[in-house]
């Protein structure tokens, strides 16, 4: 589990493709100082696990589904990642719940300065426009954003300068790739309404006994 607060710009040593999985190795000066093998890492928003540490250099081995899924794959040697260790329980959540499973990859429609500040427009997966809301939180490359404004087709989040300058969202144009991952809260909230409107025998769903019996309300 993550909270999509990046904590490192790590560089990309080597990617080696096999057949149907690859293994990744990095050069991370910040998160790699405390880490060990075993330990997950959020890498663009996915997460992943060290295979291998030497130094400074952690080795992460791919799936082809995780290839398939992100934008991992795109990588290339001196590329910059977004790097995140998974959160601790004493830790402060400074984003939202993030699980380190792209949901799908989209494309960068736009980029806008606004002042200091750089708006994005990104394609929506029709699959999962309902899981988006003006105001809720999305993870883009693994970074906690706030949904500004929502269309059918794409949503809109501005970027401060300070994530700007610590995310390779800056380097983002036009075109680019990116990993979405939509908030697990909304997730869960369609998949208990959902259950709901199959009928009585289902799962009880999400109404005014079942939050109050749950302690929610």
């Amino acid at each position: 589990m993550f909270t999509g607060i990046i904590e490192e710009l790590a560089v990309v040593y080597s990617l080696s493709r096999a057949v149907d999985n690859a293994r990744l190795i990095i050069e991370s000066r910040v998160c790699g100082h405390d880490c060990k093998k075993g330990d997950s890492i959020g890498i663009n928003g996915c997460c992943l696990t060290i295979s291998e540490k030497k130094g400074r250099y952690l080795s992460f081995d791919i799936s082809r589904e995780t290839l398939q899924a992100s934008d991992l794959a795109d990588l290339a040697q001196g590329d910059k990642v977004n790097l995140e260790r998974s959160l601790r329980q004493s830790s402060r959540v400074g984003g939202h719940f993030v699980t380190g499973h792209i949901d799908y990859t989209a494309r960068l429609l736009a980029r806008s300065q606004r002042s200091d500040f750089v708006e994005l427009k990104i394609g929506i997966d029709k699959g999962y426009n309902g899981f988006l809301a003006r105001k809720g939180s999305v993870a883009v490359d693994g970074v906690s954003l706030t949904v500004n404004n929502i269309s059918e087709d794409s949503f809109n989040v501005m970027i401060i300068p300070f994530t700007l300058v610590h995310t390779t969202l800056q380097y983002k144009e036009k075109g680019s790739r990116l990993n979405i991952e939509t908030d697990i809260l909304a997730k869960y909230t369609y998949s208990l309404l959902r259950n709901k409107a199959r009928g009585p025998s289902s799962f009880p769903g999400l109404d005014k006994p079942f939050l109050s019996e749950y302690g929610f309300t």
